[in-house]
C-alpha cells in the first residue's frame, strides 16, 4: 500500500500547483501547501543558498532551524538575494530582504567586538548551547534511571 505523504515545508507563497496553500502555524509570513498524495514523496528541497556571504547584524526566529535575515547595509547585494532594497535616504546603500532558512553564516569582521559569535547570530549561538545542554540532561536521567 502507498503512503499518504504531505509536506510540510514552510515557504513565503505555494507552488501553483497546490490545491490547499494555508498559512503556516508557526510564522503567518509563511505558507504550508496541506495537499496530500499516495505514493512516493520524490526528492527532498535542495538546499537554498544564503542570500549573504556574511552577515554581521543577523534577526533570527528561534525555530530550529532558524528563520534569518540580514539587516546589514551594503553598497551592493550578494548575487543570490532576491530582494535587494535601498536602504534610507542613500540610494548607494541596500539592504537583503530575503528571509533564509538555516544558520546566518560568518560574521564579515566589520564590527571588531562582537568575537564571541562567530555564526553571526548570538541568538542561535546561545540556542544551540542549549540544545547541548538539554540532550546531556535527558542522557543523564535515562543513564541514571533504573
Amino acid at each position: 500500500m502507498p503512503p499518504t505523504c504531505r509536506c510540510l515545508d514552510e515557504v513565503e507563497e505555494c507552488a501553483p500547483a497546490c490545491k490547499a496553500c494555508e498559512p503556516s502555524g508557526f510564522n503567518p509570513a509563511f505558507h504550508v501547501c496541506n495537499d496530500q498524495y499516495h505514493g512516493d514523496p520524490g526528492p527532498t528541497c535542495g538546499k537554498e543558498e544564503r542570500p549573504w556571504t556574511c552577515c554581521d547584524r543577523t534577526v533570527c526566529t528561534k525555530s530550529m532551524p532558524p528563520t534569518c535575515r540580514c539587516l546589514d547595509e551594503v553598497e551592493e547585494c550578494a548575487p543570490a538575494c532576491k530582494r535587494c532594497e535601498p536602504f534610507g535616504i542613500n540610494p548607494n546603500r541596500h539592504v537583503c530582504n530575503d528571509q533564509y532558512h538555516g544558520d546566518p553564516g560568518p560574521t564579515c569582521g566589520k564590527d571588531d567586538d562582537d568575537d564571541d559569535h562567530p555564526s553571526g547570530s548570538p541568538s542561535l549561538a546561545a540556542a544551540t548551547q542549549m540544545q547541548l545542554l538539554l540532550v546531556s540532561l535527558i542522557l543523564l536521567l535515562f543513564i541514571q534511571s533504573p
